[in-house]
């Protein structure tokens, strides 16, 4: 097709379209021209409005998916065309100079995918490119692409145009949020926080003066929250170990094949809980414990890990409908008895946390 007029009015038309997929690898796919060499065709670095962005050679675009397909539709047009539907949430437009074609989408690792479209289509100049996305915060991070292909998906438009600055149309998903720096949730009341930050910090000074080690007597600790969710997700949720990590600690996740997980509480000494999972239907069950890196020293020159308590505490969680929702139960038994105060605060704090998820599909940032 080509362009036309009717009358003196411009008709826009669309030149040619590709549908295809492409393989997000960290978190990004490339849009690769022969512009650069050396340090100019390095991707560039940052992560601009959340999704895009640009240096002289590469177009970078930021995707929800760490490792896996995203579905793309190329379009080359003869002029702007109109903005996408609302169910594409985010929206960018950016100039971009071709001095060596072609300009072809493409993979991270792998460089420009072979069957690519030429974006490039009227040679060397300068183009708008349009980058739309929906589905960032809905598609599968990794493994098989699902019937009817990617939940998340791309459209490129590419135009001839003269260079004009940056344009950011629509920017509303939790990943471009995240990419962007900016809260993902609301605040929890400081009723909530406030105790826990207390708390945390009073649970790292005891367990590195062995205060934990020391106390035989045990405690137990019984708490309920209700959170906006179906049963099966929470289901989703609690039984993934990468999930604990995130949900208690800054970082984490599965340490082996047997249930083993992790989550970071502090990197001074890299304390961490520790634990063993076990999954039930509506239930998990998991093992507690803390601990750190040793202290190099002349009888002991090699930092190793070790456990903060003699023995672990026991933990289960189990869930079932509620009122509009999941209602979730946790009970932690054996803990040390100096240790249960803290705890006591903190799961109230856990346990808000994961009902701010619920209502705000985002963890609140950690207090402490």
């Amino acid at each position: 097709m080509l362009k036309g007029f009717l009358g003196c009015r411009t008709i826009l038309i669309i030149v040619r379209v590709q549908e295809t997929t492409v393989l997000a690898d960290y978190h990004q796919f490339i849009v690769f021209s022969r512009n650069g060499a050396g340090d100019e065709g390095h991707v560039p670095e940052g992560c601009g409005d959340g999704l895009v962005v640009v240096n002289k050679a590469i177009l970078k675009v930021l995707t929800g998916t760490s490792y896996g397909e995203v579905g793309v539709r190329l379009e080359l047009h003869n002029g702007e065309p109109e903005l996408p539907a609302p169910g594409w949430t985010e929206v960018s437009d950016t100039s971009f100079h071709l001095r060596k074609g072609p300009l072809e989408i493409g993979t991270l690792m792998g460089g420009p995918e072979p069957d690519s479209l030429d974006l490039a289509f009227a040679g060397p100049g300068w183009y708008r490119i349009r980058v739309a996305a929906s589905g960032r915060d809905d598609g599968p991070r990794g493994g098989p692409v699902p019937p009817g292909g990617p939940h998340e998906r791309f459209v490129i438009a590419v135009w001839a145009g003269p260079r004009a600055p940056a344009v950011t149309h629509r920017g509303s998903d939790r990943t471009g949020r995240a990419f962007r720096g900016e809260p993902l949730a609301p605040k929890l009341d400081e009723a909530v926080e406030g105790p826990a930050r207390v708390a945390f910090r009073d649970l790292l000074h005891l367990l590195r003066t062995g205060a934990g080690a020391a106390s035989a007597a045990t405690g137990r600790i019984d708490r309920t929250t209700a959170v906006a969710v179906p049963p099966e997700r929470m289901s989703e949720w609690l039984a993934n170990p990468d999930f604990w990590a995130g949900w208690l600690g800054g970082g984490g996740g599965s340490t082996d094949l047997r249930g083993g997980w992790s989550s970071h509480l502090d990197t001074t000494d890299s304390l961490k809980i520790v634990g063993e999972m076990m999954r039930g239907p509506a239930a998990v069950h998991t093992s507690w414990n803390y601990e750190r890196l040793t202290t190099p020293s002349a009888a002991d020159p090699f930092p190793r890990r070790e456990p903060l308590l003699p023995s672990a505490s026991q933990v289960d969680i189990d869930w079932a409908p509620g009122g509009t929702g999941t209602l979730v139960s946790v009970r932690h038994r054996d803990v040390p008895q100096v240790l249960t105060a803290c705890l006591e605060d903190l799961w109230h704090y856990y346990l808000a946390r994961l009902a701010g998820l619920g209502e705000a599909g985002a963890f609140s940032q950690l207090p402490w």
